[in-house]
């Protein structure tokens, strides 16, 4: 037996809304292990989530690819329902681990997409998620959710970016997108010989994903933090004179040198002249960014 709720109704499962509040519906299944989103984004979705959108490069609009995770990720979240009530707190990642894009998410395709919970371990709760259009697997990957007291996630202090540096405007493309989907502002420094470029973003507190995440406490999306790395290596490979795929390292640090996200082993491609990830290998989410907070984004990109 399995209960299916649509968007409004999941509400009372995570504390996202509006736009960022992506399926149109989920099913669970009784046993709580296993739950199957159906998710179809027309063009005048009335609830504004076309912002995930990127050119594909022939004239079409397809997902950006971190925002796919954040689909699976709250496909799998309403299954932990009972232990997060039980504990007064909210799911937040811990890491996403063996994540592939087989193939490009057109925005308009009917998605179906299916979490099943593997492990439990302690505040920890690990499960696999996979995309599916039809025949076609989208995104595949492995999803570690913890626990935090919102209390806590609302209490910590924001660390600004002082503007005492020099920085360097863009030179990449990102017309691609939307500007409020662009996580980088400027440059601090890149090596060209070495393919290390330092980037900065100051999260403003009118960017159009506050509102819905969370509501209570707002926080940048993990899967913006994702993006900003993105964005980075793109910036990098402009400058570096870079062509065809590219390998990425990267890292997130606050301007203490504190650690907010790390991630290893991104192949992102160009072949239709915009990014696109094809696949990581692990993000380490470390420390929430809020409005108001300013980040370096560290990367090391190299060609494939």
């Amino acid at each position: 037996m399995s209960t299916t709720y649509d968007h409004v109704a999941l509400e009372a499962f995570m504390p996202h809304r509006g736009v960022n509040m992506l399926p149109d519906t989920l099913e669970m299944d009784d046993s709580g292990t296993r739950a199957v989103s159906r998710t179809t984004i027309a063009v005048d979705d009335p609830r504004g989530r076309r912002l995930f959108a990127r050119a594909d490069g022939h004239g079409g609009q397809v997902w950006i690819e971190p925002f796919l995770g954040e689909l699976m990720a709250l496909t799998g979240i309403p299954l932990l329902k009972a232990r997060l009530d039980a504990a007064g707190q909210v799911a937040v990642f811990s890491s996403m681990n063996k994540i592939t894009f087989p193939a490009t998410a057109r925005m308009e395709a009917a998605f179906v997409g299916e979490a099943v919970i593997t492990r439990e371990r302690g505040p920890f709760t690990q499960f696999t998620a996979c995309l599916r259009c039809g025949d076609d697997i989208l995104y595949q990957g492995e999803i570690m959710s913890g626990m935090a007291a919102m209390a806590d996630v609302a209490g910590q202090p924001v660390q600004a970016l002082p503007q005492d540096v020099e920085e360097q405007p863009l030179q990449a493309d990102f017309s691609g997108k939307a500007a409020g989907m662009r996580f980088i502002d400027a440059v601090r420094n890149c090596d060209t010989a070495t393919g290390h470029l330092v980037g900065v973003y100051r999260y403003p507190a009118d960017h159009p994903l506050v509102p819905g995440h969370f509501p209570e406490a707002a926080l940048m999306m993990g899967m913006a933090q994702w993006t900003a790395v993105i964005d980075a290596a793109w910036e990098a490979k402009a400058r570096c004179g870079l062509t065809g795929p590219i390998a990425v390292d990267g890292r997130i640090v606050r301007p203490d040198g504190s650690l907010v996200l790390d991630l290893r082993g991104m192949d992102l491609d160009d072949a239709d002249g915009v990014p696109r990830v094809l696949g990581t290998k692990r993000l380490a989410f470390r420390d929430p960014i809020r409005p108001g907070d300013g980040i370096l984004i560290e990367v090391d990109v190299r060609p494939c």
